[in-house]
């Protein structure tokens, strides 16, 4: 692969890289780590809902204030609302809400954290 000859050529080359990376090419090793990261990430996500829920009830509020009907969680709450809206609360649940399967997941964690 050639050397990029600018800021242009290196975002295309990842970008490149990223869009032709598929779940199947990650080695198990990665995959273990990924699983690792984002339970890492729920479990702080849950510790800071349940240590600070006073701290985080604006995003609560915020979602009963749009009125979002959807099939998406809010983080630590039994309400449901959009995607959009609960992602603010738990990035993942954007995910769920829209269908994306845990091997996406996994996928883009490793592609966001390389």
């Amino acid at each position: 692969m050639a050397q990029p000859t600018n800021q242009t050529d290196l975002t295309r080359q990842l970008a490149d890289f990223v869009a032709q990376t598929s779940y199947d090419d990650l080695p198990s090793e990665v995959v273990e780590q990924a699983k690792l990261f984002i339970l890492d990430t729920l479990g702080c996500a849950l510790g800071g809902r349940i240590q600070a829920k006073e701290e985080v009830s604006w995003v609560t509020g915020f979602a009963t204030d749009q009125k979002a009907a959807g099939q998406s969680t809010i983080f630590g709450e039994a309400t449901k609302t959009n995607a959009v809206t609960s992602a603010m609360q738990a990035a993942l649940a954007l995910a769920r809400g829209s269908g994306t399967s845990p091997t996406s997941t996994i996928l883009a964690a490793v592609q966001g954290s390389s």
